[in-house]
């Protein structure tokens, strides 16, 4: 729900509504504390509403400690230094 507006030469400006308003980052820039807290409020409320856990987030941790994993590990770095190896060698 943001306000678009185009301006003289064409520019567009896109701010939420409480941003919006005339003269809004006039005061903001001149550190008006009404302005300043709107601000921040709204860049708050939009930060907390755009943070979702990553899908991946179940997962994290699973393999720690795991008796196997570090094995696993110097074998795939084994493997990529022979990758490597190989490359520089052609």
């Amino acid at each position: 729900d943001w306000a678009n507006e185009f301006g003289e030469d064409g520019e567009r400006y896109a701010y939420p509504p409480p941003l919006n308003g005339s003269g809004f980052f006039e005061d903001f820039f001149e550190a008006d504390k009404e302005a300043v807290a709107t601000f921040w409020r709204v860049l708050n409320q939009r930060l907390v509403a755009e943070t979702a856990p990553h899908p991946w987030m179940p997962f994290a941790g699973i393999w720690k400690d795991h008796p196997e994993i570090d094995a696993w590990v110097d074998t795939m770095a084994e493997q990529r230094a022979q990758l490597d190896k190989a490359e520089s060698e052609e």
